[in-house]
């Protein structure tokens, strides 16, 4: 009985044991397990952090990319927009003979025939009665469009037939081109230099001319005028005067056909017939004038149908033409598409004095010159400051602010009138 207890004792503490060593061994297992679980947790969390990582450096990767996509993509959208602004105008179709001229001229030479200025801006001299070496020299540095002359420069007959003739010989050499060579001679007694200067009749100013209201009285005081303006060797007249007298302007009115638009228009259009038969070219002025506010352009209609090659823009601002009340017509495209688009004019626009103090209220010379050329204008007129002006426009045409395309327009536009003018 004794060993039987014995026997069942061993046995339970075998069992026990054996519980013991099973529960110790499930425990390190578990142990392990819970280890391992717990290393392949912050593994993966290491991974997932990892990939959030990388993803965020992805994202962040990924925005700068697109951020410089943008950058570039403005930065093209914006040179594009200011080449297409630069190349908005179409390149004109001049004569084979005007396009041949315009390839074999360096910029500095289609620059410089952008501008009339005067003898003494050009040569600097005080005063201009001869064209010598210096005239001669300074037309060779600056081959300008054109020179415009007054009242200082006049001496008598032989005089002034010499220095222009010299002149347009210097200009011959140097580019091979015509020089204009300007005069403000549109009649009456404070506006015929030349006729003064020669001891010719004075014919009656375009105000008294329209009192009598004779179109062959016109048409006769312009053929006289245009005559002995050719005669002396003029080949431009800054005139007629397209607008109509306001009575507020007592110079200006003198210089109009009167107030009556249609008149106007008729005396207009003879005077410009007139001048052009003598073989000189009138510059009609100064548009838009006092239209500015009916839209009335009927005289500048009348004076392109009667063949007109030049036209001057006004240096007065004009709200409703260019939507700005402070910038000068002349500096406007605005301006210019009116002429161009809405009335056709093929000519050639001249600015009107940029050394006006309208023009320089609002701006620079060397400002007003790039923005002259910019909005459309052929010809740039000043009396003073022509060397920082023409440097302006050079730098400008150098950096692109003014487009190869609009230089040669412009400069076309021009030679197209001297060549054809010297060919007749």
């Amino acid at each position: 009985m004794k060993k039987n207890m014995l026997n069942l004792l061993i046995l339970l503490e075998v069992i026990v044991l054996a519980i013991i060593i099973c529960a110790a061994f499930l425990f390190g297992n578990i142990n392990r397990i819970f280890d391992v679980r717990s290393d392949s947790s912050s593994y993966v969390s290491d991974a997932e952090a990892d990939a959030q990582n990388d993803n965020a450096r992805t994202v962040d990767e990924s925005v700068e990319e697109n951020a410089d996509n943008a950058e570039n993509e403005e930065s093209e959208e914006n040179t594009e927009s200011e080449n297409s602004d630069q190349d908005a105008e179409e390149e004109m179709a001049f004569s084979d003979a005007v396009t041949s001229k315009l390839d074999e001229m360096s910029v500095e030479e289609k620059v410089a025939q952008l501008f009339i200025t005067t003898p003494e801006e050009l040569t600097g001299a005080d005063q201009v009665t001869f064209a010598g070496e210096t005239t001669q020299t300074a037309l060779v540095s600056h081959p300008v469009g054109g020179l415009v002359y007054s009242a200082e420069n006049f001496a008598g007959a032989e005089q002034i037939v010499s220095m222009l003739e010299n002149t347009q010989v210097y200009a011959d050499e140097s580019t091979g081109l015509e020089l204009f060579t300007v005069v403000e001679e549109t009649g009456g007694e404070n506006h015929s230099p030349l006729a003064a200067a020669l001891n010719y009749e004075i014919t009656a100013s375009p105000a008294e001319l329209a009192e009598e209201g004779s179109l062959e009285t016109v048409y006769a005081a312009a053929s006289l005028r245009a005559g002995y303006v050719a005669e002396a060797g003029f080949n431009m007249i800054l005139g007629p005067v397209a607008d109509t007298a306001a009575g507020t302007d007592s110079d200006l009115d003198e210089m109009t056909y009167g107030s009556d638009v249609i008149n106007a228009s008729q005396y207009v259009a003879v005077d410009v017939a007139s001048i052009l038969a003598a073989g000189v070219d009138p510059v009609v002025r100064a548009f838009p004038g006092l239209s500015e506010i009916t839209e009335d352009y009927t005289a500048y209609q009348a004076a392109m149908e009667a063949g007109v090659t030049c036209i001057q823009i006004s240096a007065l601002p004009s709200s409703s033409l260019t939507g700005d009340d402070a910038l000068p017509c002349t500096l406007s495209d605005a301006a210019s598409a009116t002429l161009r688009d809405k009335l056709g004019f093929e000519g050639m626009l001249m600015t009107s004095d940029l050394a006006s103090s309208a023009v320089q209220d609002y701006c620079s010379i060397e400002e007003a010159a790039v923005l002259a050329v910019n909005a459309g204008m052929n010809l740039i007129y000043l009396t003073d400051e022509f060397e920082e002006a023409y440097q302006a426009v050079l730098t400008a045409v150098n950096n692109g602010e003014i487009s190869d395309v609009r230089l040669n327009n412009s400069v076309g536009r021009v030679l197209s009138v001297k060549m054809v003018s010297s060919v007749d």
